[in-house]
């Protein structure tokens, strides 16, 4: 499903045309400096899973890293809900209560069986061997952990990346944009365009038509119209940024910094300085 919505750019406008005219430039390049601005901000304002939290869910996947055979159970305490991290417990249904120390009958889904601690120096020669083919299960898990990890980190910025698209479409270069935003991709390892745009002319007005479909974006619009909070809205991220540029340019204009032109070439880095 695809939301259409329309953007308040009426006030934007006129800032761009403030700044062709005090500046000396054509409106183009003054709307490419201001929509650079906007773009900027819109992609300071998408939410962005973080790194250690994308680590932390993807190591933890609940409670127990749990690796099961024929019979024993193998788990590892994650740590993520408390407990010692690393802990392992071994769990052999239907087995006697002989073992001593540590170990422990429990009955579990009505079977009973025993759990051992480990490590554990006492564990029956069985047990011990037991132990051993599991942990070795256990451990050839960790490169697909790390795998998915990996891909999960890349897709990261795809929301962001796709502002940094629409720009680009229509030759706006955005500064200072995360790696991790430029670089992104999806968990297939391929990278979608889901930011578009074109130039457009008519008579002689000339504006940037920026589409934008990530699909989070837009299920964020969805989810509002059912009125269900979304954070990742991008038509509130992107209406939010324009909002901001028209009062940061107003009062760049009341405080005399588009006037002068070395506090404006530092403000508009890309704007011709005359």
């Amino acid at each position: 499903m695809a939301f259409k919505w329309t953007v308040d750019t009426a006030g934007f406008r006129k800032c761009a045309e403030d700044l062709a005219r005090i500046s000396g430039v054509t409106y183009e390049e003054a709307l490419k400096e201001q929509t650079r601005l906007v773009m900027q901000a819109a992609i300071r304002n998408t939410p962005a899973a973080k790194a250690e939290r994308i680590k932390k869910a993807i190591e933890a996947e609940g409670r127990w890293h749990t690796v099961e055979s024929d019979g024993p159970v193998l788990s590892e305490n994650t740590g993520d809900r408390g407990g010692e991290p690393g802990q392992q417990w071994l769990f052999w249904p239907e087995r006697s209560a002989r073992a001593r120390g540590r170990n422990r009958q429990r009955r579990t889904g009505g079977d009973a069986g025993m759990f051992y601690r480990l490590p554990n120096s006492k564990l029956p020669a069985d047990v011990q061997s037991a132990v051993l083919s599991l942990k070795a299960k256990l451990a050839s898990l960790q490169p697909k952990k790390r795998e998915a990890i990996a891909k999960a980190l890349r897709a990261r910025g795809l929301a962001k990346k796709s502002w940094l698209q629409a720009s680009c479409a229509v030759g706006i270069d955005l500064r200072d944009v995360p790696s991790y935003v430029s670089a992104a991709l999806a968990s297939d390892g391929v990278s979608y365009e889901n930011g578009t745009g074109r130039r457009i002319t008519q008579g002689e007005a000339l504006f940037f038509e920026l589409e934008n479909r990530y699909p989070a974006l837009l299920s964020a619009i969805g989810r509002q119209r059912r009125g269900k909070s979304a954070a990742m809205d991008g038509y509130r991220i992107l209406q939010g940024a324009i909002a901001l540029r028209i009062s940061a340019f107003n009062r760049e204009m009341a405080l005399g910094v588009i006037q002068d032109v070395a506090a404006r070439a530092r403000r508009y880095p890309g704007l011709r300085v005359s």
